[in-house]
């Protein structure tokens, strides 16, 4: 689950997967980054790009500065606002909630991706020169 946390002027949305796994997950397997509704409409989507975050999805574009790596995405809190949580709550409340259901299921889609390619690799041999 993302973590939100207040910086200054800033609202940080620290998600639980690494930048790398989103990118992996983005590349291999874009549905899991994905909300559909019961007729199969997206309305919701997790990218890596830009820095962005709204009713309709989250694109991260930055990282934790730790060992880590995870991903991180940032908006401005306007300076006339007297109750950050609030204003985090009514701006930003559906598209964290929509996040939460993506990265409940995320963990398990990155460790398939990540055996996967593992299981590939090493069935991969590299020919010597004759």
């Amino acid at each position: 689950m993302s973590q939100i946390a207040i910086a200054g002027n800033q609202v940080v949305i620290t998600s639980s997967v690494t930048l790398e796994n989103l990118r992996l997950a983005e590349k291999l397997r874009p549905d899991a980054l994905v909300l559909k509704d019961e007729e199969g409409n997206e309305t919701f989507r997790v990218s890596v790009g830009s820095n962005s975050i709204g009713p309709k999805g989250v694109s991260y574009s930055g990282t934790t500065r730790d060992e880590r790596g995870l991903a991180t995405v940032s908006a401005v809190i306007p300076e006339d606002v007297e109750n950050a949580k609030d204003y985090i709550v009514d701006t930003y409340g559906l598209a964290i909630e929509r996040l939460g259901k993506v990265e409940t299921a995320l963990p398990d889609v990155i460790n398939e991706l990540v055996r996967a390619r593992q299981n590939l690799r090493s069935k991969i041999i590299t020919m010597g020169a004759q």
